[in-house]
C-alpha cells in the first residue's frame, strides 16, 4: 500500500530553510519532504488594556495578536441604575455578549438569554466595565482625586481619613488622647477614672458602708447596695459588681 511507504531522508532536496527567529529547518520526508513549521515568533511584551481594567498580552500562536479581553457590562447601562429601566424578575451579565440580559422568569437559578442560549447567571459574577461609569471626579479633603468604582456600582470610593492635628487632650486620670481620624477627628475617649479626691472615706468624704468602687460608665464612685465582696453597685442604672482594686483614680 502507497500509504504504508517509508520514504528515506536522503530521497529530498537539501536545501535548507531559515525561520524568523534564525532557527534552521530541512526538508522532512514525513511531510512529503514539505519544511516543517517554523516556531511561534517571539512577540512584543506591550499590553492591551481591557474595560474591565486588566491587561492582555500578545499571543505567540495567533501571530502575535493581542489575547481577547475578558467580556464585561457596561455600568453605565445597568439595569435600575443611573435611571435605566428594571428589569422585574433581575438582571445579570452576559459572559458571551458582554450585554446586560433580563431574567425570563423565576428567582434564584431563574434563566437568562444569553447569546440565544438560555443560562443560569449570577448578578454576583458580574464584571462591570469601568468606562460604563460617569467619568466626573471627587477631590477629597486632602487632595486625593477619586474615579467612580464599577464594583461599587458606580459609587466614589470612600475618601482616606482625614489627617487630624496633633494636639492632645489631658484626662482626669493623668493620661492623654490625641485625635480620633475615623471620627471626624474628635477627641479619643479618656479612660473611665473616678475622681481620687472625692473618693468616699477619703479627706473627709461620707463614707459607704458596705463598701464602694469606681463605676467604670459614669466614672463616679458608687455605693454598695448589700452584702459584701461581690456585692452589687448601682453603675449607670445597672447593678453591678465591682472590685475597688479595679478603681481608677
Amino acid at each position: 500500500d502507497l500509504q504504508d511507504a517509508v520514504r528515506c531522508p536522503e530521497g529530498c532536496p537539501e536545501d535548507l530553510k531559515t525561520c524568523p527567529d534564525g532557527t534552521v529547518l530541512s526538508r522532512d520526508p514525513n511531510l512529503g519532504c514539505e519544511f516543517p513549521p517554523c516556531p511561534p515568533e517571539p512577540c512584543t511584551e506591550d499590553v492591551k488594556s481591557c474595560p474591565d481594567g486588566s491587561t492582555v498580552g500578545r499571543d505567540p500562536n495567533n501571530k502575535c495578536e493581542f489575547k481577547p479581553c475578558p467580556e464585561c457590562c457596561d455600568a453605565g447601562k445597568e439595569p435600575g441604575e443611573f435611571g435605566n429601566p428594571v428589569c422585574i424578575e433581575g438582571h445579570a451579565c452576559c459572559p458571551v455578549t458582554g450585554d446586560w440580559v433580563c431574567a425570563s422568569g423565576g428567582s434564584g437559578g431563574q434563566k437568562f438569554d444569553c447569546g440565544g442560549e438560555p443560562m443560569e447567571l449570577d448578578l454576583q459574577d458580574a464584571v462591570r466595565c469601568p468606562e460604563g461609569c460617569p467619568e466626573d471626579l471627587k477631590t477629597c479633603p486632602d487632595g486625593t482625586v477619586l474615579s467612580r468604582d464599577p464594583n461599587l456600582g458606580c459609587e466614589f470610593p470612600p475618601c482616606p481619613p482625614e489627617p487630624c492635628t496633633e494636639d492632645v487632650k489631658s484626662c482626669p486620670d493623668g493620661s492623654t488622647v490625641g485625635r480620633d481620624p475615623n471620627n471626624k477627628c474628635e477627641f479619643k475617649p479618656c479612660p473611665e477614672c473616678c475622681d481620687a479626691g472625692k473618693e468616699p472615706g477619703e479627706f473627709g468624704n461620707p463614707v459607704c458602708i458596705e463598701g464602694h468602687a469606681c463605676c467604670p460608665v459614669t466614672g463616679d464612685w458608687v455605693c454598695a447596695s448589700g452584702g459584701s465582696g461581690g456585692q452589687k453597685f448601682d453603675c449607670g442604672g445597672e447593678p453591678m459588681e465591682l472590685d475597688l482594686q479595679d478603681a481608677v483614680r
